[in-house]
């Protein structure tokens, strides 16, 4: 995102504690930290997603007062929070994806589950997938299922020979892929 640079840029220019002192900060050291914060995110929309607060600014406060400080132009600050904030609200809507390995082996105990939990399933973090279209995500997954069934050897600890992946999709629709990545 294009704000997240700029401010980067214009903070280089100029002194950090009369920007802390103009954003409101009694305390020096207080500011300093949450900018480095700031500064140590990838994004408007990662600083946004994790919803900080100082005792003087929240994610979204502080963003548009370090902007106006560095001025920023108005149009820019209003376009990219917007822009973060569309993609959180898709991101909230967003069932996780999941892959999940199905193997020969169908019955087990609990013990027997639980010591295989994790190695039969791919969990996926669901903002990786936002604003892609659904060839891309396939094709993700596809590649995924690749990787696992190459790390396993096409056999699961305790729950067998795998014979099929079913995906998860964010949609909650379910796609069955082949040991080979491919969709069925």
């Amino acid at each position: 995102m294009k704000l997240h640079k700029e401010i980067k840029k214009r903070l280089s220019n100029r002194p950090m504690e009369e920007v802390i002192e103009a954003m409101g900060y009694d305390s020096q050291k207080v500011g300093q930290k949450t900018i480095n914060t700031f500064l140590n995110t990838k994004n408007v929309y990662e600083w946004l997603k994790g919803s900080h607060y100082d005792l003087v600014h929240s994610s979204e406060s502080f963003v548009r007062t370090l902007a106006k400080v560095l001025d920023v132009p108005d149009k820019l600050i209003e376009k990219e929070i917007r822009k973060a904030k569309k993609r959180y609200a898709v991101y909230a809507e967003l069932k996780t994806p999941v892959i999940h390995a199905e193997t020969e082996k169908k019955r087990m105990s609990i013990i027997q589950y639980m010591m295989g939990r994790g190695r039969n399933i791919i969990d996926i973090p669901k903002d990786r997938f936002v604003f892609k279209t659904d060839d891309e995500i396939f094709e993700e997954v596809g590649e995924m299922i690749r990787k696992h069934f190459q790390k396993y050897q096409g056999v699961l600890p305790v729950f067998g020979k795998i014979l099929y992946y079913e995906y998860e999709h964010i949609d909650g629709k379910r796609y069955k892929f082949t040991t080979e990545g491919d969709r069925i």
